[in-house]
């Protein structure tokens, strides 16, 4: 491989290289918006999710069937830190980089979309931890 990059160094890049660096560039950019559209779509499950999971709690108190539940504000908090994460993941966070260095700027957005791939991942994970921490308080053992 890396005799294959030493080849290529000395010359210029034929059409095919020059659009799978091209592909390379818009993925890159893509990601990110990608990333947060997901982000949103967490933060409207989330409304949803918690619109039903009170709706079923407020149910079951009236008609009493409620039985001992553990941690009915857990799922909440969790869904709470989850829309924190994405919100996070949604906003532009500011990095610095050296004004007109190209190499800095890529390091920078590299950073970006490091740092809000792993903000969306704990965003999903509070996300499912709070659905598994809602079902088990609803449907009795």
């Amino acid at each position: 491989m890396a005799e294959d990059a030493e080849s290529i160094k000395g010359r210029k890049a034929n059409e095919v290289e020059l659009f799978f660096l091209q592909a390379e560039r818009e993925e890159f950019v893509a990601g990110l918006g990608r990333m947060s559209d997901a982000a949103r779509q967490l933060i409207t499950s989330v409304g949803v999710v918690a619109g039903l999971y009170l709706a079923v709690l407020q149910f079951k108190i009236k008609t009493g069937a409620a039985t001992a539940i553990d941690a009915p504000y857990l799922p909440v908090i969790l869904w709470g830190c989850t829309i924190v994460f994405a919100v996070i993941t949604i906003v532009p966070l500011p990095y610095k980089h050296i004004q007109n260095s190209p190499k800095d700027i890529a390091r920078s957005l590299a950073k970006s979309h490091r740092v809000k791939w792993w903000f969306l991942i704990f965003s999903a994970l509070t996300f499912i931890a709070g659905l598994v921490f809602a079902v088990k308080s609803i449907i009795p053992t």
